[in-house]
């Protein structure tokens, strides 16, 4: 784990399922590329899981977030200590 992660705060307890959820739909990830609304709502569907918008807004946050952190990594400049 990298430093930053290990010395990051952890995540308030309502929020640790968007965590877990955004790790779902990231395991299903097809080829690096964005989640994108049609994924997660048949993930929701799926799994029964109706997403508010909050909860929505934040899963996409974290997969701009990945994103980018896939990106930097490739061009050799990542800090942000979160991979994929």
């Amino acid at each position: 784990m990298p430093a930053q992660l290990a010395e990051a705060p952890g995540l308030p307890v309502l929020c640790n399922h968007v965590w877990n959820w955004f790790t779902e739909l990231h395991n299903e990830r097809r080829n690096g590329e964005r989640l994108s609304l049609v994924d997660i709502r048949e993930w929701s569907q799926t799994v029964g899981m109706p997403l508010e918008t909050w909860e929505l807004a934040a899963i996409r946050r974290l997969d701009t977030l990945w994103l980018k952190a896939q990106y930097e990594q490739q061009r050799g400049c990542s800090d942000t200590g979160f991979g994929g």
